[in-house]
């Protein structure tokens, strides 16, 4: 579990993490993660250290709460609200793996590749359990990708994932890494 508080409806615990979030993005413009300290973090929200504790673990859970939530958000603003038609959904699960890529080559340049992996395993996570929900939900029983959907899942979300990673942004742009990627997914499930 990242964070040490529960979930609650308290506007000040809700200020306070936004301000701690804002405040971690802000540095992470200005310096490399590994050189950011907690105190760095808690001066710039204006707070202190132990509410800073009493929010995150440390600031590699506070990293991985930044790039989970992030990712939900991409997934959220680019999912169909009504989703009639399966493939739309998995279409949009691609899109949104590309459109986070997108994102995090923009912000964390080559030199700070060393945050990478913490990336690596919480979105490629998100990835699987996402494509898991989609085969159980859409695929019946006679094809091999729903007998045994939790290998099919690891297959397909790494497929996305490794491509999406593997992608630099300058010769194709995530529209159309997306387009390109979808049909291997859909071939994977045995939708094709």
């Amino acid at each position: 579990m990242e964070s040490k508080l529960a979930t609650t409806e308290d506007p000040r615990v809700t200020r306070t993490r936004a301000l701690i979030e804002r405040s971690f993005y802000e540095l992470l413009m200005e310096k490399r993660l590994d050189t950011l300290t907690i105190g760095d973090i808690a001066n710039r929200a204006r707070i202190n250290r132990a509410t800073f504790y009493a929010h995150f673990e440390d600031k590699y859970a506070l990293y991985r709460h930044m790039v989970r939530t992030t990712f939900e958000q991409i997934l959220y603003e680019n999912l169909p609200k009504q989703c009639e038609e399966p493939r739309t959904e998995l279409k949009a699960l691609v899109r949104s793996a590309c459109l986070f890529f997108e994102q995090l080559n923009a912000a964390c340049p080559p030199p700070d590749r060393q945050t990478r992996p913490l990336v690596e395993v919480q979105v490629q996570t998100q990835i699987n359990d996402y494509v898991l929900l989609w085969i159980r939900k859409n695929l019946d029983g006679g094809t091999a990708s729903a007998a045994y959907p939790e290998i099919t899942a690891k297959m397909v979300s790494w497929a996305i994932f490794g491509a999406g990673l593997d992608w630099d942004g300058k010769d194709l742009s995530a529209e159309v890494l997306a387009e390109q990627i979808y049909p291997v997914v859909e071939g994977m499930l045995g939708q094709a």
